[in-house]
């Protein structure tokens, strides 16, 4: 596979989004991994979170430091609520990639929604759907798309940024928590301190 997509707010981003692209990386395996940071997430727009500068730049920070990671701020550009079957559509015309060339990341937590997702027939057709364990979200026996989808057996890292924007609120360290980098730009930049 030349691409997959990896989407999400990145809200911090963490320990567990790099374990995971790095793992798609050496064991599907990826040649490059994009992290797609949403504008507006459908399943959140009624939340506060970061500016969208402070989280493509944590990220490009993680990027630094691995070739065969990048990041796309697409989604940011077009701003608005974040649809995942416009940006692979967008994807894989820029870069002239076929359905199997291209994979989308999800959890088991989103794929027992997929079927509300928009236009979620065309997206399936549209790429490879790797499903990626949840914990508390087992891998349903009956759901729509299931035989269009691919069951990867990814790490579960039950690390969220939620819980490491309230640490950073209540004084308490993140250290391991995310790359040094991204701890000393969440430092500096003062982030977290008052919101959630």
């Amino acid at each position: 596979m030349q691409l997959c997509l990896v989407g999400g707010t990145f809200d911090p981003p963490h320990w567990g989004h790099i374990l995971l692209a790095e793992t798609l990386y050496t064991q599907i395996p990826v040649e490059q991994v994009m992290f797609v940071p949403a504008a507006i997430p459908p399943h959140k727009r009624h939340e506060t979170i970061s500016t969208a500068e402070h989280r493509v730049r944590m990220l490009e920070l993680i990027c630094r430091q691995n070739t065969h990671f990048q990041v796309d701020s697409r989604e940011i550009e077009r701003s608005g609520i974040s649809y995942s079957i416009e940006t692979v559509r967008a994807v894989k015309k820029e870069k002239a990639l076929e359905r199997d060339d291209l994979g989308f990341l999800i959890g088991t937590d989103n794929f027992a929604d997929l079927q509300n997702w928009k236009e979620a027939e065309q997206l399936v057709r549209a790429c490879r759907i790797l499903v990626m364990p949840r914990l508390h979200y087992p891998f349903p026996d009956e759901a729509p798309f299931r035989d269009q989808v691919e069951y990867v057996d990814l790490p579960i890292v039950e690390i969220s940024s939620s819980t490491i924007r309230q640490r950073v609120r209540q004084g308490l360290s993140i250290r391991y928590y995310v790359l040094p980098e991204i701890e000393r730009y969440i430092a500096e930049h003062a982030l977290y301190q008052h919101r959630d």
